[in-house]
């Protein structure tokens, strides 16, 4: 017994349809090579604007060093519930062990979402660097 019919598709519908499909992703292909082969240019930034905007930076620049301290607390903290759970798990107290090792799981997650906004906060931080400009005095 046969559940349901397949139904039959000519090469010619199956051809349209393909081409549709291939003219779309032609298009998006086109749009984003426009936007990613145009240059960017520089942000020129007056003194005024420059002065507060350079403040920015700093106190962004002091956060993901904060952010980085962080990180490596939460490293730090990682490995010694890691540890912790090795000397359970020697002392056959599998209960301490589970905690410890649920502990630094926690701990690891919280350690890759410091270097993850570290990583993203530098990222930008070198963009502006190399892209925003304080004008021509004078």
């Amino acid at each position: 017994m046969r559940i349901g019919k397949r139904k039959r598709v000519s090469l010619a519908a199956v051809t349209h349809r393909v081409k549709a499909v291939v003219a779309s992703i032609d298009a998006e292909l086109a749009y984003l090579d426009g936007i990613l082969s145009s240059p960017m240019t520089d942000i020129v930034l007056s003194p005024e604007r420059w002065a507060a905007a350079e403040g920015t930076r700093a106190e962004l620049e002091q956060s993901v060093r904060s952010l980085e301290d962080a990180a490596a607390e939460t490293a730090r903290q990682a490995s010694d519930w890691r540890r912790r759970a090795a000397l359970a798990e020697q002392e056959q107290r599998a209960d301490m062990a589970a905690v410890a090792r649920k502990r630094a799981a926690t701990a690891d997650a919280e350690h890759r979402a410091y270097v993850e906004e570290v990583t993203a906060a530098r990222q930008f931080l070198e963009e502006w660097n190399s892209r925003v400009k304080p004008a021509a005095a004078g």
